[in-house]
């Protein structure tokens, strides 16, 4: 169990899980079950983020002072499972999204969240421009008004 914990990295879920729950209020959506689901997608979002992150470095965390001690570069976890971890994150989030936030402007902006989150963990230590890409998965949330489309409520607040 400490292994799995090391791995999700507990100590920053609360703010990648809270942040499109404070996006969501900032666009004036106060309904607690809405929040939740927000919360609960943010926090798959950390999940998919770090564990997919120890997946592309293993090799260069192994050889790290650092970090050689990632479950992954220690092999207290394996590789299958770390794959069935972050990939088991996307699918649930995806899930969340077609009950609860479905609109097809939503739906892509999460693959493309997702898609610019792997991109960056799978290229950053060979390309410095991914570094950009990960904030930019960030700036297209403003791609679209919430108020002009009601039914984006996760699209405004990814």
């Amino acid at each position: 169990m400490k292994s799995y914990l090391k791995l999700i990295r507990p100590y920053g879920m609360l703010f990648l899980g809270f942040t499109p729950v404070f996006g969501a209020i900032a666009n004036g959506e106060f309904k607690l079950s809405h929040l939740f689901i927000l919360f609960i997608i943010g926090l798959l979002a950390h999940i998919f983020t770090f564990v997919q992150n120890d997946y592309f470095d293993v090799e260069v965390d192994s050889k790290s002072k650092y970090v050689s001690n990632r479950p992954l570069a220690t092999g207290s976890i394996s590789q299958k499972t770390v794959v069935v971890i972050f990939l088991s994150s996307f699918i649930l989030s995806l899930v969340l999204v077609i009950i609860f936030f479905f609109s097809l402007q939503s739906f892509v902006v999460l693959l493309l969240s997702f898609l610019f989150i792997t991109l960056y963990n799978k290229y950053s230590n060979f390309y410095d421009f991914f570094h950009f890409l990960y904030g930019e998965k960030k700036s297209i949330q403003f791609l679209v008004n919430r108020k002009k489309h009601p039914k984006n409520l996760l699209f405004s607040t990814i």
